[in-house]
């Protein structure tokens, strides 16, 4: 004998949501963009929407429509950032895909030269650089100002010193003076 229960029928609400990729990334910001298709969920019932970052940080989106935008800032140099848009509604909330952007080494003047400020950048470039990592090479680095290395608690590497990667840009010294090299 085979005893079956009762029928129940239910409907799942089609809210498909996307994390898109950052946009706008500089040294301490950066804008994230998601988007979102409510299908068939009414206006009434959405309460929120906006982000995760690195699975702890929520920062909630003011745009409406379907796609919206945070600026994110008060970020790290040259750090990876993972980050998910989410829509919370009346009957759940919805994460889309993570995505990750790191954010630059250093800023950028408007002709697109990496600026190096100070002997904290001076000891940023000569990581990079020795790390390998190739989003550094052929760029042209120009000193905003002068920099002076006494008193520094950097032991700081020459650029391009590791034999493995040597340094592959330009360096503009705009008539800036590094002092009190050892």
């Amino acid at each position: 004998d085979t005893l079956l229960g009762t029928t129940k029928t239910f409907t799942t609400l089609p809210v498909v949501i996307a994390t898109n990729p950052a946009t706008d990334i500089q040294r301490s910001i950066a804008t994230l963009n998601g988007s979102v298709d409510y299908g068939d969920v009414s206006s009434s019932n959405i309460l929120s929407k906006g982000f995760i970052v690195n699975s702890n940080d929520t920062v909630y989106s003011t745009a409406g429509g379907d796609d919206f935008t945070y600026n994110l800032t008060g970020l790290e140099a040259y750090t990876n950032y993972l980050y998910s848009a989410f829509v919370q509604t009346t009957y759940g909330t919805y994460y889309g895909n993570t995505q990750s952007f790191t954010t630059l080494a250093f800023d950028k003047d408007s002709s697109d030269k990496y600026l190096i400020a100070d002997s904290m950048d001076l000891a940023l470039l000569a990581q990079v650089v020795g790390n390998g990592d190739i989003n550094y090479n052929s760029h042209t680095y120009k000193l905003a100002n002068d920099i002076t290395l006494a008193n520094t608690s950097n032991n700081i590497k020459a650029i391009g010193h590791y034999p493995d990667n040597p340094f592959k840009g330009t360096f503009d010294g705009n008539n800036h003076i590094i002092y009190n090299i050892n």
